[in-house]
C-alpha cells in the first residue's frame, strides 16, 4: 500500500510540473527566512557518552533545534550578502546513587 501511495504522488508531482523561467530574486531584494534543523548533534553525543557509562539514575537528555533566522542581500542576480543567526540547547538531568560509607572497625 505504502509503495503504491508513493508511486501515485511521484508521478502526480512530475506530472505538475512545468518550466517556468521567471527570476523570482532580484538584485536589491532583501530575503529573510527562519529555519528549525534536525537532528542536535549535542544531544546525540551526549545520550551516548551518559547512556553507556550506567552509573546515573533517572536519565533524561531533552533538546531544542537548532533553530535561527537568515537574512540576504542580494547585490546581483547570482551573489548575495548574508547574515545568519542559529542557537540550540541541550538539556541534561539525571541522578546518582548515593553511597553511604560505614567505616570499619579495628
Amino acid at each position: 500500500m505504502k509503495k503504491t501511495l508513493l508511486t501515485f504522488v511521484a508521478f502526480s508531482m512530475l506530472g505538475l510540473t512545468s518550466q517556468v523561467e521567471a527570476q523570482v530574486v532580484e538584485q536589491g531584494k532583501v530575503i529573510v527566512d527562519g529555519y528549525y534543523g534536525f537532528p542536535n548533534l549535542y544531544s546525540s553525543i551526549f545520550k551516548t557518552a551518559y547512556a553507556n557509562s550506567g552509573t546515573e539514575l533517572n536519565l533524561k537528555i531533552g533538546s531544542m533545534g537548532p533553530v535561527g533566522i537568515r537574512g540576504e542581500y542580494l547585490i546581483s542576480n547570482k551573489i548575495g550578502f548574508g547574515l545568519d543567526l542559529g542557537m540550540n540547547s541541550t538539556t541534561l538531568t539525571y541522578s546518582q546513587p548515593t553511597q553511604v560509607y560505614k567505616p570499619t572497625q579495628l
